[in-house]
């Protein structure tokens, strides 16, 4: 079964977060995400 291609926004994505946010351990990464959620459901 062939690999399922990525969307080549979420990398994009991906990079903007750590860029932006700068994690340092996957806690951070977590709060990061966290964060972006919780703008994008204000939002709706």
């Amino acid at each position: 079964m062939a690999k399922p291609k990525r969307n080549p926004y979420s990398e994009e994505l991906a990079n903007k977060v750590i860029k932006d946010y700068q994690p340092e351990s996957e806690k951070d990464m977590q709060h990061a995400l966290k964060d972006i959620l919780v703008q994008c459901l204000s939002r709706c």
